[in-house]
């Protein structure tokens, strides 16, 4: 297959993924930084988090580029590169995350 038939071919399971509201894994890191960037004086809680979740949040590289991601593109790229999911995952809900992510949507995270 040659490399743009490849790339249409990826775009193309892209549009036909499933919804990240539908990976648990994305959306307890969305959760994640939805607790860091709120106002209050919370403490993160591991706890809530899935054993898979907790680990890779105790490894500072993972913790540092999961805190670093400038919006939720570029946390979906960090998310895959753990191999939590085997799916292919999209972004086709942008006003239920802001619903459910007021904090992350008041820093324009959920803006691609």
């Amino acid at each position: 297959m040659s490399n743009l038939g490849t790339q249409i071919f990826n775009a193309n399971l892209e549009k036909q993924g499933t919804s990240v509201l539908n990976s648990k894994h994305f959306m307890e890191l969305l959760n994640y930084l939805e607790v860091v960037n709120s106002n209050e004086e919370k403490e993160l809680n591991y706890a809530k988090l899935s054993s898979k979740v907790s680990e890779i949040l105790d490894d500072a590289h993972n913790e540092n580029a999961v805190l670093n991601a400038k919006n939720i593109e570029e946390l979906l790229v960090i998310f895959k590169n753990f191999n939590l999911s085997h799916e292919n995952l999209k972004l086709d809900c942008a006003a239920q995350l802001q619903n459910l992510f007021p904090n992350l949507a008041k820093n324009n995270f959920l803006v691609g």
